[in-house]
């Protein structure tokens, strides 16, 4: 059983995350989450008595989570075999995935006769300027210029830097990313989607940027609540998806 307890910003997105899975499944139900990255997701489900296999495609992310004592398999999906589980959670992982059909009938096939389809992603064509302008006010708040600390590489970087922030949103994600009308569409096609929701998402940006302090933490933790606040007010869209849907 993991016991590693998570410090710094990942606190509060993972938090979200498993939250969002432990309220749709019952205790002790098997879980294959898709693009467990660093494993962080499946450590905080298995602390919570879920039964987690991990699958990520990046083997030097794989690697640096072997120490959190969950089972991890460094594979491709939908290009792996693995036993029947109770639900199959992609976070944040879809959009990347093709062929789009093959990943859902992939998870369809895995699935029990209940089982259930867990998806955790983003809805990028939805960012409008409002909300990126918000965001920027974010990085160029006095909390935000003395926290967050990125590369010229970072898209936060890109986006404080750009002349016009929606066409640099547009040129960092629209490409070789689905949708989130499409992964709707490929889901629906095949299980019974019962549930869409729209969460906030923009502060998941933060994360990699920020120092792992407590500070840090108590900023990432004021800017979800914001997001979400403005996001329920109708001052922009709120771009993170969550689809929750069951085997036909």
């Amino acid at each position: 059983m993991a016991t590693t307890i998570l410090t710094g910003p990942i606190e509060i997105p993972t938090a979200a995350t498993v939250s969002f899975v432990e309220s749709h499944l019952p205790s002790g139900a098997t879980i294959l989450e898709v693009g467990c990255g660093a494993g962080h997701v499946a450590a905080q489900l298995s602390k919570r008595g879920f039964d987690v296999i991990g699958i990520d495609s990046d083997k030097e992310i794989v690697s640096q989570a072997r120490h959190l004592n969950i089972r991890i398999i460094s594979a491709n999906w939908p290009d792996i075999d693995v036993d029947r589980v109770d639900a199959v959670v992609f976070t944040r992982s879809l959009h990347h995935i093709s062929p789009l059909p093959e990943a859902i009938s992939k998870a369809q096939n895995v699935l029990k006769s209940d089982g259930k389809i867990l998806v955790e992603d983003f809805a990028f064509h939805d960012a409008d300027l409002a909300a990126l302008e918000w965001f920027l006010t974010v990085l160029r708040s006095r909390k935000g210029r003395e926290l967050v600390s990125a590369s010229p590489n970072d898209f936060v970087t890109t986006l404080v830097n750009a002349s016009n922030v929606l066409n640099a949103w547009r040129q960092d994600h629209d490409h070789d990313l689905h949708t989130a009308d499409e992964m709707a569409l490929a889901i629906g096609a095949v299980f019974n989607i019962r549930e869409i929701q729209h969460t906030p998402y923009l502060y998941r940006y933060l994360v990699d940027v920020l120092p792992d302090t407590r500070e840090a933490t108590s900023f990432i933790e004021e800017i979800y609540s914001e997001e979400s606040r403005l996001g329920k007010m109708g001052a922009f869209p709120l771009i993170g998806r969550r689809i929750v849907a069951k085997a036909e």
